[in-house]
């Protein structure tokens, strides 16, 4: 067996973390781990089930961050179906995910915009987790890791970059009638 990897640390009884060389080791400061908000800035309105419209990350002037995953918690006090977005309904424009800049649209992230809650395992895969408690609100989980498509997501505060979910429709009271509907990212300042 090799001296590296799994083996090495077996072998070495060394589980130290290994930190790939384009990371920042994972300390406090460095760690990215915010709601996305209405101002990007983690100080705003988190909650996409109350109003529609973006909800977005961005970094400061002089930072760089590097994402590597969005967690999304869904809850609906109706059972979820695979044909609705949460248990009362397809949401009619659906959630678009994308990098943007001052000047316009960088990368669209997903496929299609998310109208049914099925559409996140097109970006997701089999990192969706759904509920089916018996009395109470079902939740339903979804862990985006951006690495297993591809790469981090990079977004430069000195090129004004940042990552947006875009709402388009009421996913509240008189819409979806989702109870919550909020997104976490995480990521590393660079």
């Amino acid at each position: 067996m090799s001296g590296t990897g799994f083996w090495g640390a077996w072998k070495n009884n060394d589980w130290t973390p290994k930190i790939h060389s384009s990371q920042a080791p994972l300390e406090s400061t460095n760690r990215v781990a915010q709601l996305l908000d209405s101002s990007g800035a983690g100080t705003a309105t988190t909650e996409m089930a109350t109003t529609a419209g973006t909800y977005k990350i961005v970094p400061p002037a002089g930072s760089t961050y590097y994402l590597n995953r969005v967690n999304i918690y869904i809850e609906d006090d109706a059972k979820f179906r695979g044909d609705y977005y949460g248990g009362t309904g397809a949401l009619t424009n659906g959630i678009v995910v994308r990098v943007s800049d001052g000047s316009g649209v960088l990368k669209t992230l997903t496929p299609q915009p998310v109208k049914k809650i099925g559409h996140w395992g097109l970006v997701a895969g089999v990192d969706v987790y759904m509920t089916d408690f018996t009395t109470g609100n079902d939740i339903f989980l979804i862990r985006w890791t951006f690495a297993k498509g591809s790469a981090a997501v990079k977004l430069s505060g000195d090129d004004g970059e940042f990552l947006e979910f875009i709402t388009q429709d009421n996913m509240g009271a008189g819409g979806a009638a989702l109870v919550s509907h909020i997104a976490q990212v995480q990521g590393w300042k660079g």
